[in-house]
């Protein structure tokens, strides 16, 4: 039986567009095409401020995540972790890398229901799909490619879950 009974589901915040010239920066500012672009880094933080507000719990059906996952894949870009990092710098949370979008699920699956607490998990958007039907029959099978702006919501009710799509409404322009 897992002890997990909240598992969170967000894709990793913008990226660079060549078109129109948004490039990738680190943290820094520096050039960097594998991360995120200036955007993706103000969706950064302002989803640890989501997940974690000052002076209360974050917004129902959200909760504080008490483990930090995020997608990492030899040759590809590091932005999942990138994107959580603000949060888990200010919860003093380690962010879990082990396992990459590409990978088996069920490893990632028995990690998450082995969490003691809410989890949060940062992915490619190509891969969020599965997982989120490996939760919960009744969860989408593909995450919108245009969105960076959601968080899927899964609360575990008996021996199945209870799937919820929550816009995140933090930056001009999101859904």
């Amino acid at each position: 039986m897992s002890s997990t009974r909240h598992v969170m589901l967000i894709r990793h915040a913008e990226e660079p567009d060549q078109a129109p010239g948004i490039l990738g920066v680190d943290e820094q500012g520096r050039p960097d095409a594998e991360s995120l672009s200036v955007r993706g880094w103000q969706r950064a933080g302002a989803l640890a401020r989501l997940f974690a507000p000052c002076g209360g719990p974050p917004p129902q059906p959200l909760a504080r995540p008490a483990s930090i996952l995020a997608a990492t894949d030899a040759g590809k870009s590091h932005r999942p972790l990138c994107t959580v990092l603000p949060l888990a710098r200010l919860l003093g949370l380690q962010v879990d890398t082990r396992f990459g979008s590409e990978g088996e699920i069920a490893p990632l699956l028995d990690a998450v229901r082995a969490s003691p607490g809410p989890v949060l998990l940062c992915w490619r958007h190509q891969a969020l799909g599965g997982i989120a039907q490996a939760l919960c029959g009744g969860a989408p099978r593909t995450w919108d490619a245009a969105r960076y702006d959601l968080v899927w919501v899964f609360e575990r009710q008996g021996e199945g879950w209870r799937f919820t799509e929550l816009p995140q409404r933090l930056l001009h322009g999101d859904g």
